[in-house]
């Protein structure tokens, strides 16, 4: 796990488009279940949006695009 400008990124070596986007929806609905109170009367909920990005992933060109390329998906969530 790191931080990538605004972002938090997790890596995942040996993993493929396929095996991130599964671990990206685990990691969404684990974080969907917390709450956070601000106050007595304030409760958040986490929502994350997520990206994800794999070399094996067509149009993604070297690794020097794969941050940007998930930071897109991220941006173009619903």
């Amino acid at each position: 796990i790191c931080r990538y400008d605004e972002y938090l990124a997790i890596l995942l070596n040996d993993s493929n488009a396929r095996r991130a986007k599964r671990t990206a929806r685990d990691v969404r609905s684990s974080l969907m279940k917390y709450r956070i109170r601000i106050n007595p009367e304030t409760v958040i909920q986490v929502a994350p949006s997520i990206g994800i990005s794999s070399s094996d992933a067509p149009d993604e060109g070297n690794e020097e695009n794969l941050a940007a390329a998930a930071i897109r998906q991220i941006q173009t969530a619903v």
